[in-house]
C-alpha cells in the first residue's frame, strides 16, 4: 500500500482517492477492496509531515556568473551592427530602414501595379467608345462591365481596379518595411 495505491488479492492496484476513503469496492476478480481512511503511506510520515509532497517547491536559485566574464555588452543600436554579426538580407542599408525582401510581396505588388494598369487602360476604352457613340460591352464578363458602367461610367471602372491595385501595392510595400505581418498561404 505504498506511493497511494490498493492492491487487491489478484495484484490490481488501485489509486487511493479522498472520496473512497474508509470505503470498500468489489474488484473484477470478485474480491473486496477496503481503501484505508488515510492515504496510504501517510502513517508512515512523522506528525506534521503528512502533506509534504502537496508543497510547491521553489524554483533553483540562478546560477553563478561564469569566472572571467563581464557584464554582457549592451545591444546593438538601430541601423549599426555588431563586429561579427550580419544583416539577415540587403546589407547595411536593411539594417537601417527595416527594409527585407520578400518575394511574394513584391509579386502581390506588381500585380497591384498590373490592375491599376489594367483600369487606366478600361477607363480610356470605355472614353473611346463613348466618343463613338456605342458602348457596348462583350464576352464573359458583359453583366459584370455593365452593372459597374451603370453605376458610375468610366470612371466607376477606373475606380474599382485602381482600388483594388492601389491596395495590393500598399499592402505588399507594407509587408516588405515590416509594418505588416506576411501570411503563409498555407
Amino acid at each position: 500500500m505504498a506511493d497511494g495505491k490498493v492492491t487487491c488479492a489478484c495484484g490490481k492496484q488501485y489509486t487511493w482517492k479522498p472520496e473512497l476513503a474508509g470505503k470498500r469496492a468489489k474488484c473484477k476478480c470478485g474480491n473486496v477492496v477496503s481503501f484505508p481512511a488515510q492515504r496510504p503511506g501517510d502513517e508512515d510520515a512523522p506528525e506534521g509531515f503528512g502533506d509534504m509532497d502537496e508543497i510547491p517547491m521553489a524554483p533553483p536559485p540562478p546560477p553563478p556568473p561564469m569566472a572571467g566574464a563581464g557584464a554582457p555588452p549592451p545591444p546593438p543600436t538601430r541601423g549599426t551592427m555588431s563586429r561579427g554579426t550580419m544583416p539577415k538580407s540587403g546589407g547595411a542599408a536593411a539594417a537601417s530602414t527595416g527594409f527585407t525582401w520578400n518575394w511574394k510581396a513584391a509579386l502581390n505588388a506588381l500585380f497591384g501595379l498590373g490592375i491599376t494598369a489594367f483600369g487606366v487602360f478600361e477607363y480610356f476604352r470605355i472614353a473611346q467608345m463613348e466618343q463613338d457613340g456605342n458602348v457596348h460591352f462583350t464576352g464573359r464578363r458583359r453583366a459584370f462591365w455593365n452593372l459597374l458602367y451603370g453605376i458610375g461610367g468610366k470612371w466607376a471602372v477606373m475606380g474599382l481596379f485602381l482600388l483594388v491595385g492601389i491596395s495590393m501595392i500598399i499592402g505588399g510595400v507594407l509587408v516588405m518595411l515590416g509594418k505588416k505581418p506576411a501570411s503563409d498561404g498555407d
